[in-house]
């Protein structure tokens, strides 16, 4: 016997001992329950509601059916040939077009590190120089303070 498959949007996703499933309805209103979500090592996603996917059962056997290709038509961002996003529901992106990498994450940023190692040909904040061409003016010798960096 063959593969089937078979598009469904998602209306619940859940985790069960590590593993996360969805349960959805087929787009000829067949329904399918805990259909475990086919997901890359390294990498951890829950779909929204409302997200679609493609549920593929082995040998044409439901119990054996995962799910991937999963998308959601209202969050995808457009993407030219050839680039990549990683984005979510909330809008925050990680872009890779031609030679830039642009990380939109929304109201703040975090990273979490013993150390960072930044190393660049130029290092700006709100349009100054902070990298290691800055200057900073206004110098006396003892304890007094520098102008900012420009």
């Amino acid at each position: 016997m063959s593969d089937l498959g078979v598009r469904i949007r998602i209306d619940r996703a859940y985790e069960v001992g590590g593993l996360l499933y969805v349960d959805g309805k087929g787009m000829a209103g067949q329904r399918f329950k805990k259909v475990l979500v086919n997901e890359q090592h390294g990498m951890a996603s829950t779909p929204p509601l409302g997200a679609t996917g493609w549920v593929t059962m082995p040998g044409g056997r439901p119990d054996l059916a995962y799910i991937s290709h999963i998308q959601h038509d209202g969050y995808r961002p457009g993407v030219p040939a050839g680039a990549a996003v990683l984005y979510n529901q909330f809008g925050q992106l990680i872009k890779m077009y031609d030679n830039e990498v642009t990380i939109e994450a929304g109201a703040s940023l975090k990273l979490n590190a013993a150390s960072v190692e930044i190393t660049s040909g130029s290092l700006t904040h709100n349009g100054v120089n902070i990298g290691s061409t800055h200057v900073h003016g206004g110098i006396e010798p003892g304890g007094s303070d520098t102008e900012t960096p420009h």
